[in-house]
């Protein structure tokens, strides 16, 4: 079985997307507030019918479309936060080797 779909939208980078934390103690990292908002907006388009599919080992093309101005961005930064959100919508079942060991291609 193939699915194909879409999200639009700009695709945070989750691993860029850490802040010094700027609290008394100064110590610790965290996730900027901007990011879950922008994962969330990309997780509301995932369609209905793909979520709870828990698929296991399956092969996965992702295409990003960017600006000119963005060629330079993390291509595999991008994928992890895809298959994170496809995981947080249970499209895959996890993305470990175990159950995440399919071909994917960028």
């Amino acid at each position: 079985m193939t699915y194909y779909f879409t999200l639009k939208g700009k695709v945070p980078s989750k691993k860029n997307n850490y802040r010094p934390r700027k609290n008394g103690s100064g110590k610790g990292m965290y996730r900027d507030p901007t990011l879950k908002a922008e994962i969330d907006a990309l997780a509301y388009q995932v369609p209905p019918h793909l979520k709870n599919l828990k698929l296991v080992h399956p092969d996965v093309t992702y295409r990003f479309d960017v600006p000119a101005k963005s060629l330079g961005s993390d291509k595999n930064n991008k994928e992890a936060s895809v298959t994170d959100i496809l995981v947080k919508s249970a499209v895959f079942k996890d993305d470990c080797i175990r159950w995440f060991n399919g071909r994917i291609t960028i």
